[in-house]
């Protein structure tokens, strides 16, 4: 007995909105500001507006009050003074018989009425409207239990507004609306550094199966990103145009249930002015001076090799202050491969002296003044072999830069090959949420055994057809 009681109990948190809503909940986000990108932590904030929208058969028909300025000419007006319910009172302690109409209320473009007796109506303007008590209806995000989870979320996301209303009584239309502040986590692929493009990523996850409910995204109203640039990127507005919110193909779980999931994207590419300036030009005149060590003799090899280390060491340095700010990796980015061609043009000229002085030992050429002369047009003519494949190689790099090259610049299909999320689904249980959906299970199994029915979302017009077949 003390069993049943305790499955009634849970069966109980089930929210009524699961039960009753339709099957499919259309879902849009509007995505504002990009508040940060950490790359050595690998996580990205946003501040972003999630809207969802079903329709839920408890609220058709649903007589809706909306009360009005005393200018108004809609018809079928009541006062508050004779029908109760004042608007006015509450702020001013006394009622001035503030007018209202009660009836239908229909959002689009412009807000609409339709009362009883009456043709509808466009409403111009109204002072306040009277919404359900959407908490008799369940609701979507609960304390304990939501319907809907996001996922990549490193710590609880800072909930800044939200509110619920309806907005066509006619068919019981819900939309809630949140405004969030959240920061997830993200797969950086950094190969291409500091050309690198990034795919900031984070999935809006069903807490129950498709069997239940779906989430689509919404056609009717556009996600969009507004963000344009910030301090180190800039938005791929053309990429971002049909991609902000997309359906993400699910595959079952270890259950074999699947769960409906959308992924929200922005299209980040990196503009690179700061590394190649504070970088790449700096390296790039450090070789530059450091071919004056073939202005010394080659009788001096202690003093060149001094100053071959001194500029090996001074990009040692600079190594190190770029890989504390990148993300461990177990591959090269190309800022690091421009690193080491920077050592290689280093080294070699200490190899080519001491190749010079094992083939031409100084004896030789103190005793022969004309081989000591050849070691030295052999020492220059390296030299200007050297400097010439170096600025030849930076020449070519400048122009795949300007004509905006493939070979540089990454293309978005391969981004997405790279970075694309992917963990199993079945490994849903470790996603911000995954918990719930075994809360959600467990409790429409416990309801289904307690009350003997067959309790399933379906949508509305599937519903005169198959409430014939309940039990």
């Amino acid at each position: 007995m003390a069993n049943v009681d305790a499955q009634d109990e849970e069966a109980e948190e089930v929210p009524c909105l699961l039960l009753n809503c339709s099957r499919t909940m259309m879902v849009r986000v509007q995505i504002h500001q990009i508040l940060s990108v950490d790359l050595h932590e690998e996580t990205f904030t946003l501040e972003f507006d999630a809207f969802f929208r079903w329709q839920d058969p408890r609220l058709r028909n649903w007589q809706t009050r909306l009360w009005l300025p005393e200018s108004s000419t809609l018809k079928g007006q009541k006062t508050c003074k004779s029908h109760g319910r004042c608007l006015c009172k509450r702020g001013r302690g006394v009622c001035s018989g503030l007018p209202f109409v009660e009836g239908i209320f229909r959002e689009a473009k412009d807000s609409y009425i339709k009362v009883d007796g009456c043709d509808e109506e466009m409403v111009d303007a109204y002072i306040a409207k009277e919404e359900p008590n959407f908490e008799d209806f369940g609701n979507v995000f609960g304390e304990k239990s939501s319907l809907v989870s996001f996922s990549k979320l490193m710590e609880e996301p800072l909930v800044l507004t939200e509110h619920q209303r309806l907005t066509n009584g006619t068919v019981g239309e819900v939309i809630l609306f949140r405004k969030m502040r959240a920061t997830f986590k993200e797969n950086m692929e950094l190969k291409h550094f500091p050309l690198d493009r990034q795919l900031l990523q984070f999935a809006i996850t069903a807490s129950v199966p498709s069997s239940i409910m779906v989430l689509e995204v919404d056609e009717k109203f556009k996600s969009i990103c507004r963000v344009d640039q910030i301090a180190e990127y800039v938005v791929d507005k053309e990429q971002q145009k049909e991609s902000t919110l997309t359906k993400k193909k699910t595959t079952g779980n270890a259950a074999g249930k699947e769960y409906s999931q959308l992924k929200a994207t922005v299209h980040l590419e990196r503009k690179p002015g700061k590394y190649f300036v504070n970088i790449v030009v700096m390296l790039y005149l450090l070789i530059f001076a450091s071919f004056g060590t073939f202005m010394i003799d080659v009788d001096s090899p202690g003093d060149r090799i001094s100053i071959i280390i001194t500029f090996v060491l001074t990009i040692m340095a600079l190594k190190y202050v770029i890989n504390d700010q990148l993300p461990g990796k177990d591959y090269q980015t190309w800022l690091d491969l421009y690193l080491l061609s920077s050592y290689i043009f280093l080294i070699v000229p200490a190899v080519e002296l001491l190749i010079l002085k094992a083939v031409c030992p100084s004896s030789d050429f103190q005793e022969v003044e004309s081989a000591h002369d050849k070691v030295q047009f052999l020492d220059m003519m390296f030299a200007y072999i050297l400097f010439g494949v170096w600025n030849a190689f930076h020449i070519v790099l400048l122009v795949l830069y300007s004509c905006n090259s493939t070979c540089l610049h990454q293309d978005w299909e391969e981004v997405r090959k790279q970075q694309d999320d992917k963990e199993c689904d079945s490994c849903w249980l470790t996603e911000s949420g995954g918990c719930e959906r075994v809360l959600f299970e467990t409790a429409l199994s416990l309801w289904q055994m307690c009350d003997g029915l067959d309790y399933r979302v379906f949508s509305c017009a599937d519903s005169d057809n198959e409430s014939s077949s309940s039990t």
